[in-house]
């Protein structure tokens, strides 16, 4: 029977080619892509570690932005309080000040009517007096003295006066 394996020189020349071929592939091929791999590797594991401390920047740089924007809302929500505290009380100012110049207007209103009032009874009183002294003096014309026309007519003005008038 024959070996399937049989050592000869064609063998140690084959072992001998092998291990030379094997030590070229090491240098040539297996070291170079060790080298890759190991290179690949490191520059993930940087890339990751700066993908972390970015990670951890972002994280910090939205915590910050939330706080301000959290800050922010704060003071606009203090601002509109404080605004709309400000506005109710110009508010409230200006109804005071409308309420004083109404109420000023009312008094001088008052007055101003019953100035009027007075001056139109005045008048009415003259003019009363006048009619009455004509009146009276046409009637008793030639009895009474000028005198005594001035002393009735100063009477009658009186009692118009007095709101004594009768009807008038």
């Amino acid at each position: 029977m024959a070996a399937i394996f049989e050592v000869g020189p064609t063998t140690l020349v084959q072992v001998a080619n092998f291990a030379v071929l094997f030590g070229a592939l090491k240098f040539v091929l297996y070291d170079p892509l060790t080298q890759a791999i190991k290179d690949r590797q490191d520059k993930i594991n940087r890339e990751m570690d700066e993908a972390e401390s970015v990670n951890a920047q972002a994280k910090m740089l939205k915590d910050q932005y939330e706080e301000k924007l959290k800050k922010i809302k704060e003071e606009g929500s203090e601002y509109y309080q404080k605004t709309l505290a400000e506005a109710e009380a110009v508010k409230n100012e200006r109804l005071r000040t409308l309420e004083e110049d109404l109420q000023k207007m009312r008094e001088k209103s008052e007055k101003d009517l019953a100035a009027r009032q007075e001056k139109a009874m005045a008048a009415l009183r003259k003019q009363m007096g006048d009619l009455a002294l004509t009146i009276t003096g046409k009637l008793l014309h030639g009895v009474l003295t000028p005198e005594l026309q001035k002393q009735l007519l100063a009477s009658m003005v009186k009692e118009i006066g007095n709101g004594d008038g009768h009807g008038l």
